[in-house]
């Protein structure tokens, strides 16, 4: 008869992303001006273009990007990913698909690749590669994922760690005053951009602005709040914003 243990012996993989620890909050960093004027430097340094969507000869269309960007979603979700994580690969692959050509049906291996990659740099636990091959219903191998993992990496020059806007929505909320739940609006604010992340239209928009606009949107949903109680934040990030650019 077999134990507990070898029952659940093909489910590791999704029980330890499951119970992930995630990542305690550093006020230190959030709260010193340096950390920001850093972040607002850094940021054009790492964003990505569409570039790729337009070019005549591409097997990569926008409504596929839509389509891979969407199943990303539902892996982080799914498994509980920190918020860092679905951004961070969706900047992986949209950097990687503007260097390297590739074909529509390897479109979620690349995919797969950066969502292990993003896994690995920004939470504590990251998804096997025993995972990802399931959650493609086995359309590709553990042995691609590891090859095309190489290949990102390569084309990509190691530079893996881009800002993103919850970095910069996590900066933010320590400078607002507001009468809601901080944790609520962040809450709020990463749904939206996370929805705005697969959408074409944002791909080239500073991380920076798409936190202001989501944290903006979230507090007038929650608190139907007036955008003059955002006004000395926004002035003052947008002053940072033109002095280190």
């Amino acid at each position: 008869m077999l134990s507990g243990s070898e029952l659940l012996c093909n489910e590791s993989g999704a029980l330890a992303a499951l119970d992930s620890p995630h990542a305690a909050v550093d006020l230190a960093l959030l709260q010193d001006r340096r950390v920001l004027d850093k972040m607002l430097q850094l940021q054009h340094t790492t964003l990505p273009t569409d570039n790729y969507l337009t070019e005549p000869n591409t097997d990569i269309k926008p409504s596929m990007r839509k389509i891979v960007t969407k199943w990303m979603l539902e892996v982080c979700d799914e498994y509980q990913c920190e918020d860092q994580v679905f951004l961070v690969s969706v900047n992986l692959l949209d950097r990687f698909l503007n260097t390297t050509s590739v074909k529509r049906s390897q479109l979620q291996l690349s995919a797969c690749a950066c969502l292990l990659l993003a896994s690995k740099l920004r939470q504590c636990s990251y998804l096997s590669i025993d995972l990802l091959v399931f959650c493609t219903d086995n359309c590709v191998t553990g042995d691609e994922i590891r090859q095309w993992e190489i290949l990102v990496v390569a084309k990509l020059r190691w530079d893996l760690c881009p800002v993103t806007p919850i970095d910069f929505v996590d900066v933010l909320l320590q400078q607002i005053s507001i009468d809601a739940d901080t944790g609520s609006v962040r809450r709020h604010a990463a749904v939206l951009i996370a929805v705005a992340a697969t959408e074409r239209h944002f791909i080239s928009q500073r991380p920076s602005y798409i936190a202001d606009a989501a944290i903006m949107a979230a507090m007038q949903g929650l608190t139907h709040a007036s955008l003059s109680n955002m006004a000395p934040c926004i002035e003052n990030h947008q002053l940072h914003a033109r002095l280190v650019s």
